[in-house]
């Protein structure tokens, strides 16, 4: 796949109906479920990252094959950009998955942080 065939699958994969929408939302519930189920645990999100991570990229190898071969298979160039898309958004959607779940780690140790920090003040007016 070279570069230009990159760009023009990821701007048609981009310019589906409700796509920037779906990105927001794929984040957003990934925030959440890493906010949740890791607890501001990076070393826990981590095992997490690599297990979704390898999944993603055993699906990107079997789709690319299955584009390749096709693509060999017909011997067509045109719409080859349509071919991929398929792939091109998984590794979009696996990419901003695993951003969401680095996010809501990332937001839940700051406000464990944060907690953490009020409490040590109260304890010392208190005191």
């Amino acid at each position: 796949m070279t570069l230009e065939l990159l760009g023009q699958t990821i701007a048609y994969v981009a310019g589906a109906q409700h796509f920037y929408s779906l990105t927001g939302m794929t984040i957003a519930s990934a925030m959440f479920v890493g906010a949740t189920l890791y607890n501001g645990e990076l070393k826990q999100a981590t095992k997490g990252i690599v297990t979704i991570g390898s999944y993603a990229g055993f699906l990107l190898l079997m789709f690319s094959a299955r584009v390749i071969e096709t693509l060999t298979l017909f011997e067509t160039t045109t719409h080859t950009h349509m071919a991929w898309a398929g792939t091109v958004t998984i590794v979009l959607a696996t990419a901003e998955y695993i951003f969401g779940i680095l996010l809501g780690v990332f937001v839940s140790q700051q406000a464990r942080k944060r907690v953490r920090l009020e409490r040590e003040k109260n304890d010392r007016t208190q005191a």
